[in-house]
């Protein structure tokens, strides 16, 4: 068990390695892990920063809206991103969830 956030913070080293070099939009991408620091206009997640949209929403397990002060580190979040093209991208909502889940692809289901 173990393995699996292992695994998933390699997928996210990787995915953060290549994004710049292909400037990709990371609105279809979701970052699954602890907090490591939350600190101004950023947070990191995973070992990797990220910028915070002006507009961010934070969701509470319970699916109601939240505050940063809901964010502390050591919590398990789920990031989703906006494009603003040309590569960059900003975090636009933060869902607070109780673990990290085991999606594997074929759990996932057709899409």
């Amino acid at each position: 068990m173990k393995l699996i956030p292992i695994l998933a913070g390699l997928a996210m080293m990787v995915l953060q390695l290549i994004t710049p070099l292909y400037a990709a939009d990371m609105s279809r991408v979701n970052v699954i892990g602890r907090i490591d620091v939350l600190g101004g206009n950023s947070i990191t997640v995973n070992d990797m920063k990220f910028a915070l949209s002006p507009t961010l929403k934070v969701i509470r397990k319970n699916n109601k809206p939240g505050t940063t002060d809901d964010l502390m580190r050591g919590k398990f979040v789920k990031l989703k991103f906006i494009g603003l093209g040309q590569g960059k991208n900003l975090v636009d909502s933060i869902y607070l969830i109780d673990r990290i889940p085991n999606e594997s692809p074929m759990q996932e289901g057709p899409r």
